[in-house]
């Protein structure tokens, strides 16, 4: 698997680089792996982690909810409590 640099993935994340880095500073992207040289390797899963992070946003949830969203996505069996606080914010969007 090739390694993206960190202008690569804000490019085909359509974000800035310093997105990446803040996303990464919250703590709602997982830590890449560094190269021998300390550069950070990405991948495309950051990418997606990234889209999911934007979509979140655009749909009315808050950064500290996105990253509730992500340590639930990050277990299999949580579908249905992702499902629940979806709704729930729906429900308060709505209102």
């Amino acid at each position: 698997m090739k390694s993206l640099t960190t202008g690569q993935v804000a490019k085909l994340a359509d974000v800035n680089i310093h997105t990446v880095r803040y996303y990464e500073k919250r703590g709602l992207l997982p830590e890449p792996s560094r190269s021998s040289a300390g550069y950070r390797q990405y991948s495309q899963m950051h990418v997606a982690h990234i889209r999911f992070i934007k979509r979140a946003q655009e749909l009315g949830f808050a950064l500290e909810e996105i990253r509730d969203l992500l340590d639930l996505r990050a277990t299999p069996e949580s579908g249905p409590e992702i499902r629940k606080k979806t709704m729930a914010k729906i429900e308060q969007i709505d209102a």
